[in-house]
């Protein structure tokens, strides 16, 4: 727990005071064996936009990823703050114009959990740093 809190705490200094005030987080829980429907996940980013509850993040202590994936998941509160936790795949024409003719979108990041989609240069096309990029516009 000692190192995830410390790993989540330098993360966290990345990022000015004003933009958690912005995203409206009401702070970190720390889990073990961290579950989210139904998925075993080592983070996962839980909003209400501008309701009374704010946001949350939720970490797994027994992850080994932490700076690395604590930005990916930071981003996703953004983008339910901004757009809604139902609204983040919304088209953006101006980024499309950079995929491949024949790309389709996976599944979402719940549908893709397996290991390697994250290795660096492993993207179908150079829009794309991983694999993951590729579940899901958000």
């Amino acid at each position: 727990m000692r190192r995830a809190a410390i790993e989540t705490a330098g993360a966290f200094k990345a990022y000015p005071s004003e933009w958690w005030k912005l995203l409206e987080l009401k702070g970190v829980v720390f889990v073990k064996n961290l579950r989210f429907n139904h998925q075993s996940r080592i983070m996962v980013p839980y909003a209400h936009g501008k309701q009374v509850f704010g946001a949350w993040l939720y970490v797994d202590v027994t992850c080994q990823r932490i700076p690395y994936i604590f930005h990916h998941e930071v981003w996703h509160l953004a983008d339910f703050l901004i757009f809604g936790p139902n609204n983040i795949d919304l088209p953006d024409p101006e980024w499309d114009a950079h995929l491949p003719a024949d790309f389709k979108y996976g599944e979402g990041g719940a549908a893709n959990q397996q290991e390697g989609l994250d290795d660096p240069g492993t993207g179908p096309a150079a829009a794309f740093v991983d694999m993951y990029c590729t579940v899901a516009r958000s």
